[in-house]
């Protein structure tokens, strides 16, 4: 990716659900701007971006049987919160979930 070029980067309508419930949602505000902030990132400087350490999840298939990334929300701190990502046909990215590093890739963690 050219740096001036910004990544096509898309929400699972479960993630968009997601965030707009933690944007309302006292207890969430912290994750939801940290969620927030790693979207802008993703956009703008791509998966390759440092801070994500963004790396393929070997064992666990995307939806059709993508493959499926998992790059840093947080990172040294307890169950730090992660974006789960596949790259689709046409070039784009759809985030599948954001969560906690524990928590099944394509679900939203209950609010």
């Amino acid at each position: 990716m050219n740096e001036n070029e910004a990544e096509t980067v898309w929400l699972s309508p479960s993630v968009d659900a997601w965030l707009h419930h933690a944007h309302d949602t006292r207890r969430l505000k912290d994750k939801f701007k940290k969620a927030q902030r790693a979207i802008r990132i993703m956009r703008q400087a791509g998966p390759s971006y440092p801070s994500f350490c963004t790396h393929q999840m070997e064992h666990l298939p995307g939806p059709g049987g993508a493959t499926i990334w998992n790059s840093y929300v947080e990172n040294k701190t307890p169950q730090a919160w992660r974006m789960y990502w596949v790259r689709c046909d046409d070039g784009s990215i759809q985030i599948v979930s954001i969560g906690p590093h524990d928590h099944y890739p394509g679900e939203q963690p209950d609010p």
